[in-house]
């Protein structure tokens, strides 16, 4: 199952302990742009869309849209600095295991809710049984 772009914002945000938002200002700071930088990488690492799709991620959000050239930059950054810094490795191997987090809660939700509306069809018919068929 593809991991989609909330699923690794949402993970961003929990691994750097970043208020909803933080992220996706838009600011020049450093410690958010080399946040965003991992954010980007990651979108673009887990998921199958284009640099423009993942570049309008945040103006479904109400930010700005990031130009795919920006998401390539990031994108490429971070490829670089994977192979020089360790940080920035244990950083991504760290929201990885995040993401798995919590794509395996999302697996177990959608686990439940199938069996709530199956438990609820089962009722429904059940309930129609007793009350047409007799």
């Amino acid at each position: 199952m593809p991991i989609d772009i909330d699923t690794i914002y949402d993970a961003v945000n929990a691994y750097y302990d970043l208020s909803p938002g933080d992220l996706l200002k838009n600011t020049r700071k450093k410690e958010v742009v080399e946040k965003r930088h991992v954010f980007l990488f990651l979108c673009c690492k887990h998921t199958k869309k284009s640099l423009n799709e993942i570049g309008y991620y945040p103006a479904s959000l109400g930010y700005k849209k990031i130009d795919h050239a920006t998401v390539l930059h990031a994108r490429n950054k971070i490829k670089s600095q994977l192979k020089i810094y360790k940080d920035i490795k244990e950083d991504i191997k760290g929201i990885e295991i995040f993401i798995d987090d919590l794509r395996k809660s999302l697996d177990t939700t959608r686990i439940v809710v199938r069996n709530v509306d199956l438990l609820a069809i089962s009722e429904v018919n059940t309930m129609y049984e007793n009350n047409y068929l007799k």
